[in-house]
C-alpha cells in the first residue's frame, strides 16, 4: 500500500479545473486540511477526510418552500398517492412519481399537472406485482423493478415500454432486486441469519448479488451485516429488532453501487461486475446511547400501542430487549446527478431532523446539509432535490425544492 497526502486546496482546485466546482470547489472551502489518498495492493483507492471542506456559512443549502408540490387530499385519482417509491426529474423536465400502491408510473409537467401514466398491477408486459424501485437509465430511459417476480422493465421517458428481463436464482435462492446502476447493472440481495454464541441473539447478514446490464444470472460479491434481533422469551422466542442497531444500506452509482453499514463513516464503491473500486472514510462521530435515549425509545414504543393488549406485549418485550451502546452513523444513501454521495444521518423515530453528509465525486468530505423536515429524498440534480413529503394526516405529496450548491 502506498499513501499520498493531498492538501484540500489542491483537491478543490482539481475539481474546479475538471468542471466539478459545484461539487466542492466553491468559495469558503477550507484550505488548511488534508485528504489522505491510498491505494492497496489490489489497486483499490482509499480516501480519508479528517475535516469537512465547507466552512461555516459556505455550505450547500435547500430552500424551505417547494418549487413544485404534486398531490391532493382527495379528488383526482392521478394526484392521490399510496406508498411512493420514487420521485425523479426526467431529462425532458417532466416529473416522474412511482406509486407503489397503484403500481403506476405517473408523469407530471413542470407545474405538477398530470400528463400521463403507465403500469398498474398485473402480470403482463409493463405491469407490476410489486413496484419496488425506479431509477433513471441511460439514453433517457426509466428502469422499474418488480420485486415480486423479479423482473426489470425499461420505459422511455414518454412511457413506452422498451423491454423486460426476468432475473434467475443465485445459489438456489432468489435475490431481491433493489436498484439499478447507470450502466444498467442490477443490485439484488438475500438476507440470511447468522449463528451466534447466544441462542437469543440473532445477527443477520445480507448477501449482495450483481447482474450485468444484459445478464439474467447474477453472482454474489460481498456479505455485510444486516441488523440484529433478540428472541423474546415472553413471546415464545419471537425475534424482535434490537434498538439502535446498524444496518447495511446501498445506492446506485453511474458505474455500479455504493454500500455502507452505518457502523462508522465509511463507504465502499463497487463496479457493476462486483469488484471493489474505492473506499471512502470520514471522521464521523458516533453518538452514545444514554438513559434518556432508552426512556424515549420505550415511551415511543408504548405510545404506538393500539390497545391495552398490544401495550402489555410491548412492555414485556422492553423488559428483555438489550440496547446498543452507540447509535448508527447513518441510515440511507443517495448518489446525485453530479456523482456526489448523500449520506443520511441516523435519527431516532421521534427526531424530525433531516441532516445529510455530502461526499463529493473524488471521495472528499464536504460537510452537512439540512433538508426540509419530513422530506424523504429520492433524487438530487444540479439545482434541486425531489422526494415525498407527508402532511399531518400522512397524505403523500411529491415535492421539488431548489438546491443551492454554493452560497452567493
Amino acid at each position: 500500500m502506498y499513501t499520498i497526502l493531498i492538501r484540500r486546496s489542491v483537491v478543490l482546485s482539481v475539481l474546479a479545473v475538471s468542471g466539478m466546482a459545484g461539487c466542492g470547489g466553491e468559495p469558503g472551502a477550507r484550505d488548511d486540511e488534508s485528504v489522505v489518498l491510498q491505494h492497496d495492493s489490489a489497486g483499490v483507492s482509499i480516501s480519508s477526510s479528517t475535516m469537512p471542506a465547507w466552512e461555516t456559512g459556505a455550505a450547500w443549502h435547500v430552500e424551505a418552500i417547494p418549487l413544485v408540490s404534486v398531490g391532493a387530499v382527495d379528488g383526482d385519482a392521478r394526484l392521490l398517492f399510496n406508498g411512493v417509491v420514487a420521485v425523479r426529474r426526467l431529462s425532458n423536465d417532466a416529473i416522474l412519481v412511482a406509486d407503489g400502491g397503484s403500481a403506476e408510473l405517473r408523469f407530471f409537467d413542470q407545474s405538477g399537472a398530470p400528463i400521463g401514466q403507465v403500469g398498474g398491477r398485473g402480470e403482463g408486459p409493463g405491469e407490476f406485482g410489486l413496484l419496488a424501485h425506479v431509477a433513471l437509465g441511460g439514453r433517457d430511459s426509466i428502469v422499474a423493478i418488480d420485486a415480486l417476480r423479479p423482473r426489470i422493465s425499461a420505459f422511455s421517458e414518454d412511457g413506452e415500454l422498451i423491454g423486460t428481463r426476468t432475473l434467475e436464482m443465485v445459489n438456489g435462492a432468489f435475490g431481491m432486486p433493489v436498484t439499478v446502476s447507470g450502466s444498467g447493472a442490477v443490485l439484488a440481495y438475500a438476507a440470511l441469519p447468522l449463528k451466534t454464541s447466544e441462542d437469543s441473539h440473532i445477527r443477520d447478514s445480507v448477501h449482495f448479488i450483481t447482474f450485468g446490464a444484459s445478464e439474467t444470472v447474477g453472482r454474489e460479491f460481498v456479505r455485510l451485516p444486516f441488523g440484529e434481533r433478540w428472541r423474546v422469551k415472553a413471546h415464545a422466542g419471537r425475534a424482535e429488532q434490537i434498538p439502535f442497531v446498524s444496518r447495511s444500506v446501498w445506492a446506485a452509482t453511474r458505474e455500479g453501487y455504493v454500500t455502507g453499514t452505518g457502523e462508522r463513516g465509511e463507504l465502499r464503491y463497487w463496479a457493476g461486475d462486483g469488484s471493489l473500486r474505492r473506499v471512502v472514510r470520514w471522521n464521523a462521530a458516533r453518538r452514545l446511547v444514554t438513559d434518556i435515549d432508552r426512556e424515549q425509545y420505550r415511551a415511543h414504543q408504548l405510545a404506538s400501542a393500539a390497545d391495552d393488549e398490544v401495550r402489555r406485549r410491548i412492555e414485556l418485550s422492553l423488559r428483555e430487549l438489550p440496547f446498543k451502546d452507540t447509535m448508527p452513523v447513518f441510515q440511507s444513501l443517495l448518489v446525485d446527478d453530479l456523482g456526489a454521495t448523500w449520506v443520511e444521518h441516523y435519527r431516532t423515530p421521534w427526531d424530525s431532523t433531516n441532516r445529510w453528509t455530502v461526499i463529493d465525486s473524488t471521495g472528499a468530505w464536504l460537510g452537512e446539509i439540512d433538508l426540509p423536515p419530513g422530506l424523504r429524498l429520492f433524487h438530487a440534480t444540479a439545482d434541486e432535490v425531489l422526494g415525498v413529503w407527508r402532511d399531518d394526516n400522512r397524505v403523500e405529496f411529491a415535492r421539488s425544492y431548489r438546491l443551492v450548491r454554493r452560497q452567493q
